[in-house]
This record gives C-alpha cells, sequence and structure tokens, in this order.
C-alpha cells in the first residue's frame, strides 16, 4: 500500500486504513491485560485505578505485530529505508467513566516533552484494538499543531480537533509533536488500542527491550524483529564490549 507521507508531513497525522484482523485483536488485548495483570503485582499502582501498560515485547502475538509487513511497509518508506527501532511500546486503554482514566492521556498534550519540528525521525503508530467511536472516547487530534512550538488554547485545540474514529483492526500514524488526547469514553466497555513510537536507532529508547528480553534471545528472532527491538543498537557496558570486533560490536554498522 502506498501512503500519502505529504498529508502526515501537512496535518501530522494519517489514518492508515484496516491493517489486521478481529482475532488478532482479540489476542493483543489477552496479552495486554495479562501483562496489566503481572506488572500490578510488582508495583503499587500510581493511582487507585491506573491502566497504564507498557513493554509487553515478550508476547507471540505483539512481537508478530512489531514484525508485520503492514507496520513494516509503512515504516520503511517514512524512515527512507534506513534502520529504524522500537522507542516505546504500549497500551492506550481508555476505561468507562469513573473507573479511573489515566488523567494525562484525557488532558491535550505531545507525546514528546522536545518539540522536533515535524522531522520524520519520530512516529507514532497506534492500532485499534476496538472500534474507536466519539462514545468510547477515540483519540481526538488537533491538524497542524505539529508545525508550530507553542499549543494552541484549548478553545482553539477543541474548534479545530478531528475524532480519529475507526473500526478494530485499523491504525492511526502521528507525528509526537501534533496534539492530541483521548475522548471520554461514556460506554460500559473499556476501549483498547496498542500505541508504538519508532524512531531512527540513534534516539535512545525508553525501555532496553534487547536486555529486557535477555541478550542470549537474539537467534530465535527473526532478523527484522531483532532489529526492531534494538538488538542492533544496543550500547556497551564495558571497555571490553566496545572495543569488540565489528562482528561482535554492541553498535552495528549502519544504524545512523
Amino acid at each position: 500500500m502506498t501512503y500519502s507521507f505529504e498529508q502526515l508531513d501537512r496535518d501530522g497525522y494519517l489514518a492508515l486504513g484496516p491493517v489486521t484482523d478481529a482475532s488478532t485483536c482479540a489476542a493483543l488485548k489477552e496479552e495486554i491485560f495479562d501483562w496489566h495483570q503481572r506488572q500490578s503485582a510488582l508495583r503499587p499502582p500510581i493511582s487507585a485505578h491506573h491502566w497504564g501498560v507498557h513493554h509487553f515485547v515478550e508476547y507471540p502475538h505483539t512481537q508478530a505485530l512489531l514484525a508485520s509487513d503492514w507496520l513494516h511497509g509503512f515504516c520503511d518508506p517514512l524512515f527512507h529505508h534506513q534502520p529504524w527501532i522500537l522507542h516505546a511500546i504500549g497500551a492506550s486503554i481508555n476505561p468507562p467513566t469513573g473507573q479511573g482514566a489515566y488523567a494525562h492521556g484525557s488532558q491535550w498534550h505531545r507525546d514528546s516533552p522536545t518539540y522536533r519540528a515535524a522531522g520524520r525521525e519520530y512516529i507514532i503508530v497506534m492500532l485499534f484494538l476496538d472500534d474507536f467511536t466519539v462514545a468510547n472516547g477515540c483519540t481526538e487530534v488537533a491538524p497542524g499543531t505539529h508545525l508550530h512550538e507553542s499549543v494552541p488554547t484549548v478553545e482553539a485545540l477543541e474548534r479545530q480537533s478531528v475524532h480519529a474514529t475507526a473500526p478494530r483492526g485499523s491504525a492511526l500514524a502521528f507525528f509526537p509533536d501534533t496534539v492530541h488526547r483521548a475522548g471520554t469514553n461514556t460506554t460500559d466497555q473499556f476501549r483498547v488500542g496498542i500505541t508504538m513510537a519508532i524512531t531512527r536507532p540513534y534516539l535512545k529508547p525508553l525501555m532496553d527491550y534487547a536486555r529486557l528480553l535477555g541478550l542470549d534471545q537474539e537467534s530465535r528472532l527473526n532478523p527484522r524483529l531483532a532489529q526492531v527491538l534494538g538488538y542492533n543498537a544496543k550500547v556497551p557496558q564495558s571497555m571490553a564490549e566496545w572495543n569488540a570486533p565489528p562482528e561482535q560490536r554492541f553498535y552495528k554498522r549502519g544504524q545512523g
């Protein structure tokens, strides 16, 4: 599929259309909620009802997503067929009203604290695991806000915002500078998506995914997945690793 990167550059977001099926969406949701349950047992929640879920890369369907043809078919040309990696992965969970929605997500915000002037070195790709509707608090984006360092007033944002409604299995891409928020979920069902922050390898990821999974796991991963998870852009931790021969270096050639 050919994407209109001109529209992405102009508006700061781009609907990618349907990219996967309902059974895959259901399997990804199961992995997200399993990870949420496991991690909640390890640390106290940030709030009484906190639905933040991050870094669930050990699961098979999530790994298949990161190696999927549709994701690479979008990102490869976006990054001019240069290497890219996963900067962060998380779940966009919007619970019904009164069940502890993530406060930051429902406020107008950017995903990067540093304004990047809309350069193509960082992109957010969101996969909708449920239908995204106005009623269940779909993502809202403010077109063109990636082009200006200052953030418009709330009144201006609400006048110009667009509801990113689409059926489950659809995807949305936007720059981290594009101002957006989650709407209010007025239904009795959770609304779930996966948010992938994707960057060029020289930008530090929020999690060292190679070490999270284990450096000894690289051999079992297909080369595409190993690249996305940062196995070719690892940071050396000793002078021995720094001085390793080229074929054993942690940061491989060609990563930028």
